[in-house]
Parts: structure tokens; C-alpha cells; sequence
């Protein structure tokens, strides 16, 4: 799993367009919510589980990520997964499908 500190300097840098009115906080957490959707619909990473996707992309609390999840799309992590299998719904976040897992397609992982 990717700590903390990999994983922020994985995402690209914030606009300081303050006009937006979008904090860095703000920029973050989207960005964040932007790989774990792109993760929960890619095929190649269904053998991890939702807990192992959302820590990987800095939310370590089960409950907390459900929250922010759900009050950004409209649907539990869960039925994000379930929707994008049933129609193979493309998330943004720029890096293709498999290439940033760095795990060996049909191993269990947590």
C-alpha cells in the first residue's frame, strides 16, 4: 500500500486561481476521490478490496471515506464498483487501467 506521502506527491499541483474559490483542501480531496473512482471501476483491480482502495488514496477510515464518497457522487463505494462492472463506466484520473497497481493481476491483495 502507498503511504501517505507517496501518494500526495502523486497528485498534480493545485491551481492558485483563488477566483475559483477552490481551497487546496478542497483540490486535494477531488483529486483523491478522482483515483478512487478511477480504481473501484477498473476491471483489473477488482481483487482489491474497497478498504485497500480507499487507504491507498489517503482515506484510512472506512466510515469517513463511505461519507465523502457517497456526498460526491450520489452512490456508496460499493454501488460505484457494482454500477461500473454492470456498464463499464470510464472514471477520470489520467493513468490507464492497471498501470499504476503494481500487483500481479489475479493475486489476492487486501
Amino acid at each position: 500500500m502507498s503511504r501517505p506521502y507517496e501518494t500526495a506527491a502523486a497528485l498534480p499541483a493545485p491551481p492558485l486561481d483563488t477566483q475559483q474559490g477552490t481551497t487546496v483542501s478542497a483540490f486535494v480531496r477531488e483529486q483523491r476521490l478522482s483515483r478512487c473512482r478511477r480504481d473501484l471501476a477498473d476491471p483489473s483491480l477488482a481483487h482489491h478490496s474497497i478498504r485497500f482502495v480507499a487507504a491507498r488514496w489517503g482515506f484510512p477510515r472506512p466510515a469517513e471515506f463511505t461519507r465523502t464518497f457517497r456526498a460526491a457522487t450520489g452512490l456508496s463505494p460499493s454501488e460505484y464498483r457494482e454500477t461500473a462492472r454492470a456498464v463499464r463506466v470510464e472514471a477520470p484520473g489520467g493513468v490507464s487501467p492497471g498501470e499504476h497497481c503494481g500487483c500481479v493481476p489475479g493475486q489476492a491483495a487486501g
